[in-house]
């Protein structure tokens, strides 16, 4: 059954306002974090702290190189099935905290 154009336009305006909060709390760069202050290692080299993306969260349930997941895609490394045209549903490398989603990203956007 088709879905009338006032239930289209509906979902249109809540993405447009989830993507204008996201814009405003999702870190800028290629990374799923912002990088905060240096501190002390555990052998005394510096590292610095990150903060992480709101919508990031990581599931220590999952394998290795898995367990990324982004409240905002609604999507993880693990995310079972296909989207529309064939590819797989899950994200790649939120684990490595690579950012997918493209919001405040510089990375290209793929066509």
């Amino acid at each position: 059954m088709p879905v009338s154009l006032d239930i289209l336009a509906q979902r249109q305006a809540r993405y447009d306002r989830r993507m204008d909060q996201a814009r405003q709390v999702v870190p800028h760069g290629d990374y799923c974090y912002t990088r905060g202050e240096t501190v002390a290692g555990p052998n005394g080299m510096p590292r610095f702290r990150t903060i992480p993306c709101p919508y990031y969260k990581g599931r220590r349930d999952r394998p290795e190189q898995a367990y990324g997941y982004c409240r905002l895609m609604k999507r993880g490394d693990y995310t079972q099935g296909l989207n529309g045209q064939g590819r797989p549903r899950a994200t790649l490398v939120l684990w490595d905290g690579l950012k997918e989603c493209g919001v405040n990203s510089h990375l290209p956007k793929e066509a």
